[in-house]
Order: structure tokens, then sequence, then C-alpha cells
């Protein structure tokens, strides 16, 4: 009789045993973690607020060797702002629309005081005896005079300080500049309605930064990795308007910022994959970036995935 062979049996049980053994390490790391930080935060808010003593800041000083990472200069960043109502674009077209429209209809007198009161966005798509739309003119006429065809260049960049308010990263006055590594991630991060004009500004790193990577993973360091990964994760968890939400990570920002740190990246919570970036420094003189122009986006559709999870048959 033939005898089976039991080639491989050996291996396959040591793989068992060693994505087992990864598991627990994850949930052991992921459960510690969280309990770090949910100490941390009772503490910054309800007990000390400038000089906590929590083992979480210890967990963070551990890994900042880990976690340092250099952004290279010449990257592309994306900072996304929606305008607030679609008269608030047009009026930021309004030269533009005014003259085009004087252009077509020149028996028609309007003075821009009288066209800030109508409905502008119902404008763009009229077309002109040359068969092009108001919308197309304007991107003609602007692309003559630069490359801002969203919020210029002052509008695009971090709010000065007496205007910034609460944020992940910032405590209000004091501004940093929240970016996303692309474009769909910069629009998803601020929530967009629906056929509402955002804008969205390319910004160009002009010199190499050091910034603090909770999104950073390299071979061989996997316990220091699911430690950035729950961190990531619970430093990037949605807010729903309660702005002492911040207070944690608002602090730990400025913690990490106290070791040279320019910047901090992790993962995006609204777009699974992708990556933010905050820069710290926005001042005129020693920002390590430029803003090389703007954009304006329309989100046509929205979509999102669900499944019933009780009852369970």
């Amino acid at each position: 009789m033939k005898k089976e062979s039991n080639v491989g049996s050996d291996s396959d049980k040591d793989k068992a045993v060693l994505l087992l053994t990864l598991l627990n390490l994850v949930l052991t790391e992921d459960i510690s973690m969280e309990k770090l930080w949910l100490e941390y935060v009772e503490e910054i808010k309800l007990k000390r607020r400038f000089f906590p003593k929590s083992d979480l800041l210890k967990e963070i000083k551990k890994v900042i060797p880990y976690a340092t990472n250099t952004i290279k200069k010449g990257t592309k960043l994306y900072r996304a702002r929606s305008y607030h109502t679609k008269l608030e674009y047009a009026k930021n077209e309004l030269p533009y629309i005014l003259s085009e429209f004087k252009n077509d209809f020149p028996n028609i007198d309007l003075e821009l005081e009288y066209f800030q009161n109508a409905l502008m966005r119902s404008f763009l798509d009229i077309v002109n005896k040359d068969g092009k739309t108001i919308n197309q003119r304007i991107t003609e006429l602007k692309g003559n005079k630069g490359d801002f065809y969203g919020y210029d260049k002052t509008g695009s960049d971090a709010p000065v300080a007496e205007y910034a308010g609460n944020g992940r990263a910032n405590a209000r006055y004091i501004s940093f500049l929240y970016t996303a590594i692309d474009v769909e991630t910069a629009i998803m991060e601020i929530t967009p309605k629906i056929d509402l004009p955002i804008s969205v500004a390319e910004i160009e790193l002009t010199r190499d930064i050091k910034i603090f990577d909770f999104s950073i993973y390299r071979q061989g360091e996997e316990g220091i990795g699911i430690k950035l990964d729950s961190l990531s994760r619970l430093f990037s968890s949605p807010n729903y308007n309660d702005e002492s939400e911040y207070l944690p990570t608002q602090y730990l920002c400025e913690y990490i910022r106290e070791f040279g740190f320019e910047g901090v990246c992790f993962k995006s919570s609204v777009n699974l994959g992708h990556k933010n970036l905050v820069l710290f420094d926005c001042d005129t003189v020693t920002k390590p970036y430029k803003i090389n122009g703007s954009k304006v986006y329309n989100v046509s559709e929205q979509k999102i995935k669900f499944e019933q999870i009780l009852p369970q048959y």
C-alpha cells in the first residue's frame, strides 16, 4: 500500500502558527494603544490640559526614530476649500462674467453691484455668439491672467492666525496648512455637498521637510508598524462637531513639533488607503511650500457602501 505523503504539512502548520502569532500581536498592541489613548484623552480633557503625564507620550517618544520620514522638495500636495454657496463662487468670477455678458449683450446696462444680486451660477452655461459658454470664456480670460481659477493665492493658503479656527492638529489662532496627497482625498476630507463648487489648490514643497509619519511601515518593524497604525486610526477618527475632541490631537501635534518635526502625516479616515499631511509652518517668510494655482471642481455624485449588522440571520 502506498503511504500518503506528509510533505508540506509541517510547513502549513508553521504558517498557521505564524499567522496566529501575528494576529495575536496585532490585537494585543491595538488594544494596548487604545487603552493608552483613552487614558490620555481623559487626562487632557478632564484633568491636566498642558502638562499631561500620560504613558502614551512615552510611546510616541519611543517610535520617533521609526516614524521619522522626509518628504522631498517638489512633492505636490492639495488643499480643498468649498464655496459656501453658488453665489459666492459666482461673485469670485463676477468681473469676467460681467465683461463677457456685456460683450454678448451690449444693449443690457448692468452694473457690478446689481449683478451681484443675481444667481450668477445660472449664467455660466449661457452660450455666446461664438458658441462658447460663459464658463469657457472665463477659463480663457483667467488663463491669460494666471493659474488661479478658484481661490487666489491668499485664499488657497492656510488662514491667517486671527481667523484660524480649531482643527484636528491646531488650536484656535494657530494656523496650520491641511493638505492631502491627492485631489480626491482633499475633496473628500471637507465633506463636500453635491453640486457645490470646490476650489482645490496645488501646493508644492520648496525644500525637503522632516515629518512624523503615522502611516509609515518599514519591513522588519512589524511591532512598531502596528503601534503606528493604531495611533493613526485613533488620531484621524471622525469628529462629530465637538471641538473638545480635538484637544488630544492638538496637544499631540504640539508635542511632536517640539522634536523638530515640520508636519504630521496620517491615514485618511474618509478615503481608505490615502493620506493627509499637515504642515506646521505657514509663515510667509519661512514656510516650506509655494502655491502653484487652483482649479474648480464640482461633486456630481456621492456613493456609500453599507450593510446590515443587526439582526443577523
